[in-house]
C-alpha cells in the first residue's frame, strides 16, 4: 500500500512539472508569431495569431519588406536628393537695372521672385532679395548675376539628405503595411478591448505615417528648388568730396543783427532777474518788517544797557 502511494506522489509530482514547463514554453513564445490555426475572434486566418489581446496589438510591430523582392536581385540606385543654396553680394552702378536683369532670367528659366527688400538713402539705393529657381539653373542664375558687376561675395552650398530622405520612405511604406495589417485584426476583434487597443495603435501609425509624408513633401519641394540670397549695393560712393569750397562767413548785416539780438537778450536777463527780485522783496516783505522792528528794539536794548554801565561807572567815589 505504501508503495502504491509513494508511485502516486511520483506520478503526480511529474504531472505538476510537465504542466510548468508547457506554461513557461507558451508564455516564451511570440504572442504575434502568425500561424495557419490561429484564430482572431474565432475566425481562422492565414498568419493569425496563437495569443491575441489587447497587450499583443501594442507591442505589434510591422516586419520590413525585402527591398530585394524576394528575386535576390539588387536594389535600384537610390536617386542623390541635394539642396543647393546660392549667396551673392555685388555692387553695381545701376542696382535697379542690374536686379530687373536678373529677375528677368529667373523668371525666363522657370523660376521667381521671393522676396525683395529696397532701401534708398539720397542717390544710394541698396536690393536684398531672394529668388527660387530649378537647382540646374542656379549656376547660370549666379553667373548672369555677376555679369557687369563687381562680385563681392560668391558662394553655393549644398545639403545630402538621401540616407534621411531614403530612411523615411522605407519607414513610411512599412507602417503603411503596419496599417493594413492592424486593419485586419480590427475586423477580427473579439471583445472591446481588443477593439480599442487596436483603433489606439491605427491612430499612432496614422499620425506616424501623416507626419513622415509631411517630411517627404518638404524635402521634395526643397530638392526642387534652388534659393539665391543676392545683395546688390551702389557701387558709387554715397559720401561725395565736395571740391568746391564756398564763403560761408557772416555779412556785416548778419553781424549786426546778431550784436543786436545779443544786447537785447542780456538785457532782457537783466531785468528779468530785477523783476523777480522785486517780486520776491515783495512777498518778503511782512517778514522782513517784523525781523526789522525786532532788530531795533534789541539794539534800543542795548544801548540802554551800555548808557547804565557807564552812569555806575562815574558815581564810584575817588580813592
Amino acid at each position: 500500500m505504501k508503495r502504491v502511494k509513494m508511485i502516486g506522489f511520483i506520478l503526480l509530482v511529474v504531472m505538476v512539472f510537465v504542466m510548468v514547463v508547457g506554461c513557461a514554453a507558451d508564455k516564451t513564445g511570440n504572442p504575434l508569431n502568425l500561424n495557419e490555426n490561429s484564430t482572431i475572434g474565432g475566425e481562422k486566418v492565414a498568419n493569425g495569431v496563437t495569443s491575441f489581446g489587447a497587450s499583443d496589438v501594442k507591442n505589434y510591430e510591422a516586419p520590413s519588406k525585402d527591398t530585394t523582392g524576394g528575386s535576390g536581385t539588387k536594389p535600384a540606385a537610390i536617386q542623390q536628393k541635394l539642396i543647393k543654396d546660392g549667396e551673392m553680394t555685388v555692387d553695381s552702378a545701376d542696382v535697379n537695372a542690374t536686379y530687373a536683369t536678373i529677375l528677368a532670367f529667373a523668371k525666363k528659366n522657370g523660376g521667381y521672385e521671393f522676396t525683395r527688400q529696397r532701401t534708398k538713402s539720397g542717390n544710394y539705393t541698396k536690393i536684398i532679395a531672394v529668388i527660387k529657381i530649378r537647382p540646374d539653373r542656379l549656376d547660370k542664375l549666379m553667373e548672369v548675376s555677376g555679369t557687369g558687376v563687381e562680385v563681392i561675395k560668391s558662394n553655393i552650398s549644398s545639403e545630402d539628405i538621401t540616407a534621411d530622405y531614403s530612411d523615411t520612405k522605407i519607414r513610411l511604406k512599412t507602417q503603411e503595411e503596419g496599417l493594413k495589417k492592424y486593419y485586419e485584426f480590427l475586423k477580427k476583434a473579439k471583445n472591446i478591448d481588443e477593439i480599442l487597443a487596436i483603433q489606439d495603435s491605427i491612430n499612432s501609425i496614422t499620425e506616424d505615417i501623416e507626419s513622415m509624408k509631411g517630411q517627404i513633401r518638404m524635402w521634395d519641394a526643397l530638392v526642387g528648388e534652388a534659393t539665391l540670397t543676392i545683395t546688390l549695393q551702389q557701387k558709387d560712393d554715397p559720401v561725395k568730396v565736395v571740391k568746391e569750397i564756398k564763403w560761408n562767413a557772416l555779412t556785416p548785416e548778419d553781424m549786426g543783427r546778431m550784436i543786436s539780438n545779443g544786447f537785447i537778450t542780456i538785457v532782457n536777463t537783466i531785468v528779468s532777474v530785477v523783476q523777480w527780485l522785486v517780486i520776491a522783496l515783495a512777498a518778503l516783505s511782512p517778514i522782513i518788517i517784523l525781523a526789522g522792528v525786532a532788530l531795533f528794539l534789541l539794539l534800543k536794548r542795548n544801548k540802554k544797557k551800555k548808557k547804565a554801565a557807564q552812569a555806575l561807572g562815574n558815581e564810584k567815589p575817588a580813592e
